[in-house]
């Protein structure tokens, strides 16, 4: 059941795509939200489909609109995944349309973390399935995917037009043709490093300080007490 409802989403959506557009918030956990809008040139709304492809284990739906304009149905669609591993699982492989791809993300051992995504569409062997022929039916100039990814850590490099990476908000865009993803992959990549977790070491630091200060003042208790009953045997 659920391979034919994302099957039929896809159908629907990409086979009329001319834009699609997404936005992703990442956390350190690996969880996250997503933010989707997908222009598509059909003046057929399916909430069923939707509903469906949004309604998986690990998927939280926060909003969800449907609007039209000129001739263009486009589907606004922002959620939240609970782990990379179940938005990995929102590409289930039924079609060479891979443009939700696989996330993966790896500590070195310098400390440095490694996001990677492959996205693709079509096939690198050449051979076209029932999602790539609908597609052929629109120009493929029209169509343009772009990622927006928002990343917890302090971004060292990204394999992004200098323009599109910023360094001080931590967000990195990549935009694609279609011709140009078709039938070979791409994959985005951005090398990031821990920032020094000051606010942790602060706080050790007070904690210790309030443990030396309560020390001094036992001891000095301690002290004070032993004097006074030193004085109160001599009387």
């Amino acid at each position: 059941m659920k391979r034919v409802a994302l099957l039929g989403l896809l159908l629907l959506l990409l086979a009329g795509c001319v834009d699609y557009n997404e936005e992703l918030w990442l956390n350190k956990d690996g969880s996250g939200k997503v933010r989707m809008l997908i222009g598509a040139l059909t003046s057929y709304e399916n909430n069923k489909e939707i509903n469906r492809y949004i309604n998986q284990p690990g998927i939280s739906l926060i909003s969800k609109s449907i609007y039209r304009k000129k001739n263009l149905t486009y589907y606004n669609l922002v959620f939240k995944f609970n782990s990379l591993e179940t938005f990995n699982n929102l590409n289930d492989q039924i079609s060479n349309a891979d443009f939700f791809g696989r996330i993966t993300l790896k500590k070195a051992e310098d400390g440095s973390i490694l996001f990677k995504r492959r996205i693709a569409l079509g096939s690198p062997s050449g051979e076209e399935d029932e999602i790539e022929q609908l597609i052929f039916t629109h120009p493929q100039e029209n169509l343009k995917w772009r990622y927006k990814l928002h990343v917890p850590w302090k971004i060292v490099k990204a394999n992004a037009a200098a323009a599109n990476i910023d360094y001080k908000t931590g967000t990195v865009d990549w935009e694609y043709q279609t011709a140009y993803l078709w039938n070979k992959s791409q994959t985005m990549t951005v090398i990031m490093q821990q920032s020094f977790p000051w606010v942790l070491v602060m706080t050790l630091a007070l904690a210790v300080l309030v443990i030396l200060i309560s020390l001094l003042w036992w001891r000095r208790h301690i002290k004070k007490l032993h004097s006074q009953i030193q004085t109160e045997l001599k009387a």
